[in-house]
């Protein structure tokens, strides 16, 4: 919540509190924003991608719960 209120100053002033935004797969590992990067850590890739992105004062965490079901009727109908 409080990186949702103060974040981007927290980033203007280069603070260690500030929570950088990052692209992570389904394990929660972070991805890389690079072609040949995404390639090596999604070597199994099709050519169809999904995006869930969260609420402002949210974070991955909230797709570990409630998510999860979302998640998995989103690859069933995929």
């Amino acid at each position: 919540v409080l990186n949702g209120l103060f974040g981007n100053a927290w980033v203007e002033k280069k603070s260690v509190l500030a929570i950088p935004l990052t692209f992570r797969t389904a394990s929660g590992d972070e991805l890389p924003l690079d072609h040949d990067g995404l390639g090596r850590a999604l070597p199994n890739a099709g050519s169809r991608l999904c995006v869930l992105v969260h609420g402002l004062m949210a974070s991955e965490s909230v797709w570990r719960f409630a998510g999860r079901q979302h998640v998995s009727r989103i690859s069933t109908d995929l």
